[in-house]
C-alpha cells in the first residue's frame, strides 16, 4: 500500500495529477477483484492491458511540477551570496599578510623566488594559492575579496559536482535527486559557512576537495588507465601544494582501471601505470618535506593514549557545522556520528547483496573517507591546544569556524550514502522502506530546526563580524599616523610590524587604501579647540571594564556640512595631542540632521568600545579631531573626556555642562 502511494506521488510529479489518479483507481479495482496486487518496483499495469511497461522513474518527465523545488534548492546559495556581498570588507586579516601578502610584495619588487613560492605557511606549502593570487593581483591588483569570491565559487562547483553524481542512477533530475541536492545545498551554504565566505583564504581548503571530486569523476568515466593516472596525479599534485590535507589525494584519488580495458591491455600495462602513479606520489610528498620545519608555535602531536581527546575533538569538529547557541556541538556531532554509523552499515549490506552496486556508493564513500581522514589529521595536530580553544567562535583573527570548510563534506557524503540506500531500499522486494523514510523525515525535521537556530545565531554575529573587519581596516589606514592603535591587532597579531609592511605594500602598489597626508598627520598632533562645536561633539564616555571604555558622538565637516570620515581620539599632553585611536563614523544621527538641516549628516555618528590596556595609568584627558579623509581636512571636536584607570566597572562618567551635546548653530 505504502509503496504504491509513493509511486503515485512520483507519477504526480513526473506526469500529471489526473494520470496518477487513474493509476491509483486501477490499483484499487485490481485489489478488489483479485485480492492482491501484482505491481512490482519494475513494472506497472496499463489501463487497457496487463502488459508491463517501463517504470515511472525511467520515463522522461513531461511536466515541470518538480521545477518548483528548484528555487528552494538554490536559495541557500543565493542567501550566502547576498550575505557575502553585503558584509565583505577589503582588508587583509592575520595570515593573509603572510600568504599571499609576502609573495605579492616580492613579486611587485621583482624579487620573487622559488623559495618564496614553496615557503611554509605554518605546516602547509601554499604554492598554487600563491600563484593564483599573483595572477589575480597582476590583472586587477590585490583585493582580499577576490579570495572570498573564489571561496563561494568553490562551494558552487562542489554543489554542481554532487548534483552530477546524484543523477547517475536515475540518469535524469527527478524529485528524489532535487530533494537530496537541496539538503546538500543547505549544508554547503549553511549559516556556519557565512564567515568562511567572508575570508580571503578559505578557498585554499576547498582546493583539495575539488581536486578529489574531479578525480572521482575521472575514475567513473571510461578513460584509459594511462590518462586517469596522468590526470589524477596532476590533481593530487595541485592538492598537495594547496593545503596540508591535500596529500591524502594520492591515496583517495588512486585511478581505477576498467576491467574490460584491463583484459585487452593485459596486466603488465596496468602494473606499469600504477607504478608511475606511485612514483609520482612518492616524489611529490618527499619534495614536500625537503627542508620542512615544524613551526615553533605548533603544539606537539597527539599520542595514542590521547584517543578519547581525539574522539572528542572529532565529535566537536563534526557538530560545529550546525552549531548554535541553543544546541551544543558535542550533541550534534554525536547524533551525526550515530546516523553515519547506521548509514555505513546499510551501505555495506547492500553492497554485499549486490556487488555491481559498488559504483553507486563509490563517490560518496571516497569523499567520506577523505573528509574524516582530514579531520583526524587536524585532531592529531591540534588537540593539544585544547578542543574548546581550537573551535572558538571569536571574531578576532583565526576563528574555529574556519574548520567547517572541510567537516561539511562529511555531511555531504553522508547525505549521498543515504540517498543511495533509499534507492536500494526502494528497489528491494525484501526490505520495507517505511522505517527508513520515517527516520529520515525525523532527521530532516531536526536538521531544519537546528539550521534555523544556526541562522538566528549567525544573523546576530555578522554585524559584529563586519564591525570587527571595518575597525581593522581603519587601523591599517591610520597605521602610519597612529602606530600604537590598539585595533591594529585586529588586522595582524604582531602590531609593531604593520606600519612598515603597509608602507612597503603601498609603495609598490600591492595595497590600495585611502592615504593619510603628512599635513593631516601633523595636524592631529596638535591640541584641538574644544570650545568649537562645528566639527562635532563627544557625547558619551562610559567605562565598560577596567581596560575598556566606550566613547560615542558625532563628527562633521562644517565646510560642506557633511559627515566626517573618521574621528581621531588622542591623549592631551600640554599643547600636544598624542593620537591614540581612529574611529570610523557611519552611525545614524537624526538629531544632527535636524540641527544642521543636511541629510549628508545622517551617518555622522560613532559609538565604539576602546581598548585602554595600553594607555598610561593615572588621570588622562582625551580630546578628538574630525577628519575628512577625502578632502584631507581636520576639524576640532567639541568636548573632552576624563579617564582614570581606577574607575569602577560600568560606572558612567558624569559629563560637565560644557561637555553636553552641543547642536546650536547661528544662535538658534
Amino acid at each position: 500500500m505504502v509503496t504504491l502511494c509513493l509511486r503515485v506521488c512520483d507519477v504526480a510529479f513526473t506526469h500529471d495529477l489526473g494520470y496518477a489518479t487513474r493509476v491509483s483507481t486501477l490499483w484499487f479495482r485490481i485489489v478488489r477483484a483479485r485480492g492482491k496486487s501484482n505491481l512490482s518496483n519494475d513494472t506497472r499495469v496499463s489501463e487497457q492491458t496487463d502488459t508491463p511497461v517501463k517504470p515511472s522513474y525511467q520515463v522522461q518527465e513531461k511536466g515541470s511540477r518538480w521545477q518548483f523545488i528548484l528555487p528552494i534548492s538554490i536559495a541557500p546559495a543565493l542567501v550566502a551570496l547576498c550575505v557575502q556581498l553585503s558584509h565583505w570588507v577589503n582588508v587583509p586579516i592575520w595570515d593573509e599578510w603572510d600568504t599571499p601578502g609576502t609573495a605579492l610584495l616580492r613579486f611587485a619588487e621583482h624579487r620573487l623566488t622559488w623559495a618564496d613560492l614553496f615557503a611554509q605557511h605554518n605546516e602547509p606549502r601554499l604554492v598554487f594559492p600563491r600563484i593564483v593570487h599573483i595572477g589575480l593581483a597582476f590583472l586587477g591588483g590585490w583585493d582580499v575579496r577576490q579570495g572570498m569570491a573564489l571561496t563561494f565559487i568553490a562551494a558552487t562547483i562542489a554543489s554542481l559536482s554532487v548534483l552530477m553524481w546524484l543523477r547517475l542512477r536515475p540518469r535524469r533530475i527527478n524529485l528524489p535527486v532535487l530533494v537530496t541536492w537541496t539538503t546538500i545545498n543547505f549544508l554547503l551554504f549553511a549559516p556556519s559557512q557565512y564567515e568562511n565566505f567572508l575570508s580571503g583564504i578559505m578557498w585554499y581548503l576547498f582546493v583539495p576537495v575539488l581536486c578529489l571530486l574531479a578525480c572521482i569523476t575521472i575514475n567513473l568515466s571510461r578513460q584509459p588507465l594511462r590518462r586517469k593516472v596522468l590526470i589524477n596525479a596532476g590533481l593530487a599534485l595541485v592538492a598537495t601544494y594547496s593545503y596540508g590535507h591535500g596529500m591524502l589525494l594520492w591515496l583517495f584519488g588512486i585511478p581505477i582501471a576498467e576491467k574490460q580495458r584491463t583484459k585487452q591491455r593485459g596486466i603488465g600495462s596496468r602494473i606499469v601505470w600504477y607504478s608511475v602513479y606511485a612514483a609520482l606520489g612518492i616524489a611529490a610528498i618527499a619534495t614536500y618535506f625537503v627542508g620542512y620545519r615544524r613551526p615553533p608555535i605548533a603544539p606537539p602531536p597527539a599520542r595514542i593514549t590521547q584517543f578519547p581527546l581525539i574522539l572528542d575533538f572529532l565529535v566537536v569538529w563534526l557538530g560545529a557545522v550546525l552549531r548554535s547557541n541553543v544546541i551544543n556541538s558535542r550533541i550534534i556531532g554525536t547524533c551525526v556520528g550515530i546516523v553515519l554509523l547506521f548509514a555505513l552499515l546499510a551501505a555495506a549490506w547492500f553492497i554485499y547483496q549486490n556487488k555491481s552496486g559498488r559504483k553507486n556508493y563509490y563517490p560518496w564513500l571516497v569523499l567520506l573517507g577523505f573528509s574524516l581522514t582530514a579531520g583526524l589529521m587536524l585532531a592529531v595536530n591540534r588537540v593539544n591546544i585544547g578542543t574548546d580553544r581550537v573551535f572558538n567562535i571569536r571574531l578576532i583573527g583565526f576563528s574555529g569556524v574556519h574548520y567547517n570548510a572541510v567537516s561539511v563534506f562529511v555531511y555531504v557524503a553522508l547525505v549521498g550514502v543515504l540517498y543511495n540506500v533509499y534507492l536500494d531500499i526502494n528497489a528491494s522486494k525484501k526490505v520495507c522502506h517505511v522505517p527508513f523514510v520515517a527516520v529520515t523525515s525525523v532527521c530532516l525535521m531536526f536538521f531544519a530546526i537546528d539550521w534555523s537556530f544556526s541562522l538566528l545565531d549567525e544573523s546576530s554575529r555578522l554585524p559584529l563580524f563586519q564591525q570587527n573587519r571595518n575597525r581593522a581596516r581603519t587601523a591599517v589606514i591610520w597605521s602610519k599616523a597612529i602606530p600604537d592603535n590598539p585595533d591594529i591587532t585586529l588586522a595582524y597579531p604582531y602590531a609593531n610590524q604593520v606600519p612598515q609592511r603597509v608602507e612597503e605594500m603601498e609603495r609598490f602598489g600591492v595595497l590600495t587604501l585611502p592615504k593619510v597626508s603628512k599635513r593631516v598627520m601633523t595636524a592631529i598632533t596638535k591640541l584641538p579647540d574644544v570650545t568649537n562645536p562645528e566639527g562635532g561633539n563627544l557625547d558619551i564616555h562610559q567605562v565598560v571594564r577596567s581596560d575598556i571604555f566606550r566613547v560615542a558622538g558625532w563628527a562633521r565637516n562644517p565646510r560642506c556640512n557633511c559627515r566626517a570620515d573618521y574621528v581621531v581620539l588622542g591623549i592631551a599632553n600640554g599643547e600636544q595631542l598624542r593620537p591614540f585611536i581612529a574611529i570610523a563614523t557611519g552611525l545614524p544621527r537624526s538629531d544632527v540632521v535636524t540641527a544642521f538641516g543636511s541629510k549628508k549628516l545622517k551617518d555622522c555618528g560613532f559609538d565604539q568600545q576602546v581598548d585602554a590596556s595600553k594607555l598610561p595609568s593615572g588621570r588622562l584627558t582625551l580630546r578628538a579631531w574630525a577628519i575628512d579623509l577625502e578632502q584631507q581636512e581636520v576639524f576640532p571636536i567639541h568636548g573632552s573626556l576624563q579617564l582614570e584607570s581606577s574607575r569602577e566597572l560600568n560606572e558612567p562618567v558624569e559629563l560637565k555642562d560644557s561637555d553636553e551635546l552641543y547642536l546650536k548653530r547661528d544662535g538658534t
